[in-house]
């Protein structure tokens, strides 16, 4: 793989994670709060209605790890009006789709683990502040013919973490997304 390509594939990647118009812009920490004041009032409701239940369930802000699925497909690509590239184009959307799973710890607001399927082996470096989950995938092995790189962001719910992977591969030209959903342990 070139040093042209690998940077084409980044600079793919940051662009797809960069376009989702519904991802929410971060929101600074208030100055001496704790991960813990961020539990949503949906969780604090439903562990004081159903204490049993809620003594067995793990809050998706208090988790130390998160595991889950993830289903990918073949991303759509709209480059700027004015650019005629199709190297889009080339891509049949048969490869690198269907289901994956993810696992990571979280320590001190930082998320380490691994991810495999159908973006292959990957490992998830990212950060944790209770509410948003942000993180950027990596393959085991960048030299991995399919080796796909990418991001992900997910928020907090009722139940866990749902969100959106964006991943591309070395070349550019296989463009992913998928949906996840994590449950905390």
């Amino acid at each position: 793989m070139t040093t042209k390509a690998w940077w084409a594939g980044i600079a793919i990647t940051l662009a797809l994670s960069g376009c989702d118009k519904a991802t929410t812009s971060p929101q600074p920490a208030a100055s001496g709060s704790a991960p813990a004041a961020s539990v949503p009032a949906s969780a604090a409701a439903s562990s004081s209605a159903a204490p049993a239940a809620s003594a067995q369930a793990v809050s998706p802000a208090n988790a130390k790890g998160f595991s889950g699925e993830y289903t990918a497909k073949k991303a759509t690509v709209e480059p700027p009006e004015k650019v005629k590239d199709v190297t889009w184009k080339r891509d049949t959307g048969e490869k690198m789709i269907g289901p994956g799973k993810l696992s990571f710890q979280v320590a001190e607001g930082l998320v380490k683990g691994e991810a495999s399927g159908a973006f292959g082996d990957q490992l998830v470096s990212g950060t944790f502040d209770g509410k948003e989950l942000k993180f950027t995938l990596l393959p085991k092995d960048a030299k991995q013919a399919d080796a796909m790189t990418g991001t992900g962001v997910g928020e907090v719910g009722a139940s866990g973490i749902t969100g959106t992977l964006r991943c591309s591969g070395n070349d550019g030209v296989v463009v992913r997304e998928a949906t996840f959903e994590l449950k905390g342990k």
